[in-house]
């Protein structure tokens, strides 16, 4: 039997015998019948007793003391014990303040959660990193056969074993996660095999992607790990990232070496030949430093709206995921350059 079968089973069950829903047509004819008879009442009511009217008002004799209509009746009570403008004025504002912030306070709430959105996720955000040593056997929940797998196509493609290690930062909501690091000394290049365990959640897939360290501060990684939907927020304008979840790691690596002959060329750039443990570290510790520059760069204003039409986007994985940053524009500005530079010598 399905889950929704058993749910819909437990709601019959739950309901007490004899009990009847009423549909809204029904009630809505009820409404009506009772509003009638109370309006009916009412003019029964008004035939039968006058209403309590004084005579009418002389202006050759002013009442002492004069009364206004009772509907000014609290306001006249007020300017018995207080000052004409606090009365008149401030305390009237007042009510009707606390009956707006009263009506939407849901409102006001969603805005102050808004408005503080930047700060509280700035402060949840990781600003160094440190790399312990771990084993497999740590991760009961580690899928074993994948990290067997990729780890055979990695040493097969070139890659050698830098660390195991299980990535931990300095914020309290950073999940655990297993990863393996490999480093290409022929491509100049990392792999990495990581595994995340978010807390009270089932273990996200293990999953391979291979980076690279550019010059001037430019950066490149393919991943075969489907995106998720916050990283928007946490873009930067160097760090070039493709994500292709349906490839094989040797697709990934073609692909990459690709991508970073092409970016080299466009922008004048060669690749960082340190594929050292030391020169991984350094890569993540600025890309901490960066993510935390980009969320503080971010409108939130349209970085909000942005997660969540890339969650609903996700939701249908694509063959490819890009986020080029600045790269094309710096690119046409290189070939525009030289294009002017050519015609001048010319």
């Amino acid at each position: 039997m399905t889950d929704s079968s058993s749910d819909i089973e437990k709601q019959l069950s739950s309901r007490v015998p004899g009990e009847k829903s009423m549909p809204y047509w029904e009630m809505l004819f009820r409404e009506t019948i009772a509003i009638e008879m109370l309006a009916v009442v009412l003019v029964c009511m008004a035939l039968l007793w006058n209403a309590p009217l004084e005579q009418l008002a002389d202006p050759q004799h002013t009442a002492n003391p004069a009364k206004a209509p009772w509907y000014f009746t609290g306001l006249q009570e007020l300017l018995h014990y207080f000052p004409p403008f606090v009365a008149g004025i401030i305390l009237p504002t007042l009510i009707v303040l606390a009956l707006i912030v009263w009506r939407f306070a849901g409102w006001f709430h969603v805005l102050f959660t808004f408005a503080t959105m930047k700060g509280r996720v700035l402060k949840n955000m990781a600003t160094q990193y440190s790399f312990p040593p771990a084993t497999p056997a740590q991760f009961p929940a580690l899928d074993l056969d994948s990290l067997q797998r990729y780890t055979r196509e990695f040493e097969g493609m070139g890659f050698t074993r830098l660390l195991d290690y299980s990535l931990v930062s300095d914020s309290a909501t950073s999940p655990p996660c297993f990863s393996r690091l490999m480093a290409h000394t022929r491509y100049h290049c990392f792999g990495e095999i990581s595994q995340i365990f978010p807390k009270g959640k089932a273990p996200l897939p293990l999953k391979g992607s291979i980076q690279s360290c550019l010059q001037d501060g430019w950066s490149l990684a393919f991943s075969d790990r489907k995106p998720q939907a916050a990283s928007s927020l946490i873009r930067r304008r160097k760090a070039l990232g493709i994500c292709m979840p349906e490839a094989t790691p040797s697709e990934l690596l073609q692909a990459f070496l690709k991508m970073r002959e092409q970016v080299c060329l466009d922008l004048g750039i060669q690749t960082v030949n340190d594929d050292t443990l030391q020169a991984y570290i350094n890569k993540v510790q600025r890309s901490a430093t960066e993510m935390r520059e980009a969320v503080q760069e971010k409108n939130f204003v349209r970085g909000v709206p942005e997660v969540y039409l890339r969650k609903v986007s996700l939701l249908h994985t694509k063959p490819e995921y890009v986020w080029l940053g600045d790269y094309p524009k710096e690119a046409e500005q290189r070939k525009q350059g030289f294009n002017a530079f050519a015609a001048g010598a010319r």
